[in-house]
């Protein structure tokens, strides 16, 4: 019975121990895992769930964002709500495993950008002439692109634009009309939409059932219309006769006299309805700009300078650089502007309008400029070793009119040529110097481009030597190496016209087994791996002096000539 108790006891213990080490509140809780963030676009709630970490009875939340912002929640279960984040900022999300005691580690930050803050600053212009407007912004943190809308009540249908930038506009609104401007910022995740009220009123629409009355013996005639939709100020009545004298009269309601009517003339009548919005225009639109100038101001960079006379009532000038396949724009309040990086190889068409209080003139006379050549691409070249020619060829290069091909080595003359082509040859190439050799070079105006495989012609060694040793019946030829050459090759010809040969990378080489009686022709060439030089001169053998060497059983009889490059010998 006491082994019995026993036993129990010791059982009890480690069942108590066991419970304790697991659930004590003295060890470090687990990483939470799986941890995610939503954020609730309409609420502005942000929702953040994990996985429940061992040894953890609550959780800290924190969010901190890429501006210091800073903030957090807690709760016992695995989920916790962030309310009212920073706009336009990216948190990072730790999630932090707590108990009585202890802080267990935080999981990896997860990434999680807040709604983008709303467009601030929204203006509205007219263009009274085309009925567009122009809608800007300034843009609200976290915002990636935009859309403006334009909405009214007596117009179904919604107008708008969208863009990456802060301005765009809106063509071909009817007359008319009254619209509410409103522009949406898209963000990551959410959009949000402008706060402030922005209105913008279209033209007032033409004036209809126009009736002319005239009373006989009168100079003056009645003049009446129906109203026009839209907001309008007053109605302007012009009557014009053949001679183009004009007579006027203003009326805020939908009828107007005109007098001092000349007797015997025929009148053309119109009416105008108007706005303070159009009336502006028609005092304060700018002139055209005139004698616009444009000039590539680098023809590397692309840069373009674009020049004006000014316009009298104009507050802005913009320039347009319009090509095939795009358009770049420049503005300034003064005279000039400059396009950057307008690119190479196009003609573009420059035009400028001023601007004022909305308003735009019409466009200038165009002008043009041409930017310079785009680099030549794919650049080879081979090399005819029989000719010493190296012929170049390149892709087109869009622009260029003219292409120069230069290829200079690092100790000796340049070869060059142009063509209005894709190739070209370079004549007479200068044999190898000593040191690196330049690669050829492609021009297309001032952009210049390389071909990397830079090539050289071996020279012809110089100082051929041939020495017999008569004890062992061979021959030993030596030479001055040829600027270029890697190795050499040395020929022995006969009387009988049979050659023996020998190669070496040095300044000599050896020939054995000659044959008594025959007198030999020695010439040298060098080699690169792709090209050969000329063989060295060969020179008569009747022009040398005569040597006689006494040696075993031959008598070699050596014709050394007055040539550094080749030399002649009889073996007898």
């Amino acid at each position: 019975k006491k082994k019995t108790n026993k036993l129990l006891n010791s059982t009890v213990y480690v069942i108590f121990n066991l419970f304790f080490h697991i659930t004590s509140p003295f060890l470090a809780p687990c990483i939470p895992t799986n941890v995610s963030a939503t954020l609730n676009c309409t609420s502005n709630i942000t929702s953040i769930t994990w996985h429940s970490a061992l040894g953890a009875t609550w959780y800290l939340v924190k969010a901190v964002s890429s501006q210091g912002d800073k903030t957090s929640c807690n709760n016992t279960v695995t989920n916790c709500d962030i309310p009212n984040l920073q706009c336009g900022q990216e948190y990072s999300i730790t999630v932090t495993g707590m108990n009585g005691v202890c802080m267990g580690p935080a999981n990896q930050p997860v990434t999680l950008v807040s709604a983008p803050c709303h467009n601030t600053g929204i203006q509205a212009s007219l263009d009274c002439r085309s009925n567009s407007a122009l809608i800007s912004w300034t843009p609200g943190n976290g915002t990636l692109s935009f859309n403006a809308t334009l909405q009214s009540f007596q117009d179904p249908q919604k107008h708008s634009c969208f863009t990456n930038g802060s301005s765009c506009n809106i063509g071909s609104l009817p007359c008319g009309q009254h619209y509410n401007i409103s522009v949406t910022g898209y963000g990551q995740t959410c959009s949000t939409c402008s706060k402030t009220l922005v209105t913008l009123d279209t033209a007032p629409c033409v004036p209809t059932k126009v009736n002319v009355s005239l009373s006989c013996g009168s100079d003056t005639a009645s003049v009446s219309w129906a109203a026009s939709s839209g907001l309008v100020s007053y109605y302007t009545v012009t009557a014009v006769d053949d001679n183009r004298h004009t007579l006027t009269c203003n009326s805020s309601s939908t009828s107007c006299d005109i007098s001092g009517l000349s007797c015997g003339q025929a009148y053309n009548v119109s009416v105008t309805a108007m706005s303070y919005l159009n009336s502006e225009c028609l005092n304060y639109t700018p002139c055209a700009p005139q004698s616009v100038v444009s000039q590539l101001l680098d023809c590397r960079t692309g840069d373009v300078q674009i020049s004006w006379q000014s316009s009298k009532g104009a507050q802005i000038y913009y320039a347009q650089a319009k090509s095939s396949d795009k358009t770049l724009v420049c503005n300034s309040t003064s005279t000039s502007c400059i396009i950057p990086a307008v690119g190479c190889g196009q003609t573009y068409n420059i035009t400028v309008i001023a601007e004022a209080n909305g308003c735009s003139s019409n466009a200038s006379v165009t002008s043009q400029v041409t930017a310079g050549p785009c680099v030549p691409q794919n650049v080879s070249a081979s090399v005819s070793c029989s000719s010493n020619i190296a012929s170049v060829t390149w892709g087109s290069s869009q622009g260029a009119e003219l292409y120069t091909v230069t290829a200079s080595s690092a100790n000796g003359p340049s070869a060059n040529c142009t063509s209005t082509s894709t190739s070209c040859n370079l004549l007479t190439l200068t044999c190898g110097h000593s040191g690196n050799s330049a690669p050829v070079q492609v021009q297309a105006g001032l952009f210049l481009i390389s071909y990397h495989d830079s090539f050289k012609m071996p020279c012809t060694p110089s100082n051929v030597l041939p020495t017999v040793d008569c004890v062992t019946n061979a021959l030993v030829v030596s030479w001055t190496p040829g600027a270029g050459g890697q190795y050499y090759t040395a020929t022995l010809q006969d009387s009988n016209g049979l050659s023996t040969t020998c190669q070496s990378s040095g300044s000599q080489c050896n020939v054995t087994g000659l044959r008594c009686g025959q007198l030999y022709h020695v010439n040298v060439t060098a080699s690169d791996g792709l090209c050969s030089s000329p063989p060295s001169a060969t020179v008569n053998t009747n022009s040398g002096t005569e040597k006689r060497i006494h040696a075993y059983t031959c008598l070699y009889t050596l014709y050394t000539s007055h040539s550094s490059s080749h030399r002649d010998f009889l073996l007898n």
